[in-house]
């Protein structure tokens, strides 16, 4: 199945929901969780998540791409 949104594959969850691999998307999936300011970038990514980091307030965390 691909994603609606930006064509990529998607895959099931561990709770049966479908789940697009694209890191990026929807876009608001890489705005920081402490100020939701849309200017990060990913620093670490691996198979199973990446680590992104806010330019302007310095928090990182890590998104799970399942």
């Amino acid at each position: 199945m691909l994603c609606p949104d930006c064509k990529q594959p998607m895959v099931k969850t561990k709770d049966n929901q479908n789940h697009c691999v694209d890191i990026n998307c929807p876009p608001t999936r890489t705005h920081c969780p402490e100020c939701d300011s849309e200017n990060t970038q990913i620093i670490n990514k691996s198979i199973s998540d990446a680590e992104v980091c806010c330019n302007d307030c310095q928090a990182t965390w890590v998104i799970s791409r399942s």
